[in-house]
């Protein structure tokens, strides 16, 4: 098994923006005053954990059970003016898994599995910044739910080399700020 966290923060490169809040830190409509260079900020808390076990002892069958599960939970400001950019996300995501290894013959060997990710996102109401017009944006939980299979064929002609051919069905989130900005 394996257990990780990662907090991880990051500035990229920025753009330039005019202020949008007021003296009393309420935002305008239509943002006023000078251009400011401004950057974009991310902040990612993740955490997760990875189990598998494999038998063995069984001739030429490798079977294998495993559960994945991973939690992100990250957001994206304007550094300078500490705006919110991207709101708050949530992703978690599991995946129980059954993975077998066959052995055909001394130098070909079959592997298959199947996966079963499932992923939820959960993103709450926020309005846009006032450079792409203060848009209210609403919130939702959208999930996904699928069996991925896959499947490999590996070839060890010599001890000490392989090749192999697979195929496999994945999933991952696609980058719901850029969408959400």
């Amino acid at each position: 098994g394996q257990l990780y966290v990662q907090n991880f923060s990051a500035l990229y490169e920025g753009g330039t923006y005019v202020n949008a809040k007021t003296g009393l830190g309420f935002y305008r409509k239509t943002p006023t005053g000078p251009a400011f260079l401004d950057q974009s900020q991310i902040k990612s808390n993740k955490l997760g954990a990875k189990t598998i076990y494999t038998w063995n002892g069984i001739q030429d069958l490798l079977p294998s059970i495993g559960f994945d599960f991973a939690y992100d939970n990250s957001t994206q400001v304007l550094a300078k003016s500490d705006r919110k950019w991207v709101p708050e996300l949530k992703l978690s995501s599991y995946a129980p898994f059954v993975q077998v290894d066959y052995k055909i013959v001394d130098m070909i060997r079959l592997s298959g599995g199947l996966r079963y990710e499932i992923a939820s996102l959960k993103v709450d109401d926020y309005t846009t910044i006032a450079a792409y017009n203060s848009t209210p944006v609403s919130g939702g939980n959208p999930t996904y739910a699928r069996a991925l299979p896959n499947i490999g064929l590996i070839l060890s002609p010599i001890d000490i080399t392989s090749a192999y051919v697979s195929y496999s069905n994945g999933f991952s989130m696609p980058d719901v700020g850029r969408v959400l900005r």
